[in-house]
């Protein structure tokens, strides 16, 4: 018999792979990975200068993952990665004028639907929704970190 706590965390489960299924078949339909439509949105979101661990730090992805995409986009044409004077290890990564144009075209729309998706919910509701699934996330985190 199912009980209301798990007919609620199957909710969330499916809910949440709802969510990753969205941006899964967007980036398809704009022909692109997801791991190169992460790195777009990431560059377009953040004012600031950022290297290939920022990405996977801010991502989640791993190292690998991240290499490949970067990698496919300088080979496109749509990234340059330039030496940090300070760590000649790590490179900053840039868009050029292709990439411009591509964000524009990608990463720039996904930003202005989820925008507009915020303004439908209104700010008290979204700050609730953030605030309650923060939560989640920091006792789940917690929770699966006790697992042996």
């Amino acid at each position: 018999m199912k009980t209301a706590l798990s007919n609620q965390l199957r909710l969330c489960n499916q809910l949440y792979k709802r969510m990753d299924d969205i941006y899964y078949r967007t980036a398809r339909r704009l022909d692109m990975s997801e791991a190169e439509l992460w790195i777009m949105y990431i560059l377009r979101e953040h004012d600031e200068l950022l290297t290939q661990s920022d990405i996977c730090g801010i991502t989640y992805e791993s190292k690998q993952t991240v290499n490949s995409a970067l990698k496919k986009m300088e080979i496109n044409g749509f990234i340059e990665l330039i030496k940090n004077e300070d760590n000649m290890k790590k490179k900053f990564i840039y868009l050029t004028e292709k990439g411009l144009e591509l964000a524009e075209k990608t990463a720039d729309k996904i930003l202005a639907a989820e925008e507009n998706s915020i303004r439908a919910m209104g700010r008290d509701e979204m700050e609730t929704l953030l605030r309650m699934y923060e939560k989640y996330i920091d006792i789940l985190d917690k929770e699966m970190n006790d697992i042996e």
